[in-house]
């Protein structure tokens, strides 16, 4: 996808991207006054500024990304980092709001089975592990698109 030419191409990508419900777009158009913004890096400025995205969700959307913000039940705030096995993410529960370090495997390792045990009994070990100085793992998703590990943040 190309980057959003104007502030309307990004406030449809914004629309698309589903980070916002219908009537919240609308809410934000008007109250931080997107449609006076010249420039769609403006707008995304305004709303990242207003904490209506983050600065993670604002950069893919002016890179004219409108998906990869949510994988399973979270949505993704910001990249953490990254390692020789995949990414790792702040995300938060679409539910409960808490929020998550999502550690996704990428492509190559996903497809490597070594690599997919490797994940499966980090989560298994992280999830029988109870001390207040190590972080706990909330869950494990080995199977589908994406694979990755959901553990306190």
């Amino acid at each position: 996808m190309s980057k959003p030419q104007d502030v309307s191409s990004f406030l449809e990508l914004l629309q698309e991207s589903h980070l916002l419900s219908e009537d919240k777009v609308r809410a934000v158009i008007e109250e931080f006054d997107l449609e006076s913004a010249e420039k769609p890096k403006e707008a995304a400025q305004r709303l990242v500024t207003g904490k209506v995205l983050t600065r993670y969700q604002g950069e893919r959307l002016l890179a004219g990304r409108k998906r990869g913000f949510f994988i399973d039940k979270y949505k993704v705030l910001e990249v953490l980092g990254f390692g020789g096995m995949g990414s790792l993410y702040l995300a938060e529960h679409l539910e409960t709001k808490e929020p998550v370090a999502l550690k996704v495997l990428n492509d190559k390792c996903r497809n490597d089975a070594g690599m997919l045990t490797r994940l499966k009994l980090e989560a298994s070990a992280g999830s029988r592990l109870d001390h207040p100085h190590i972080v706990r793992t909330i869950s494990y998703e080995g199977s589908g698109a994406v694979c990755y590990i959901a553990m306190e943040f």
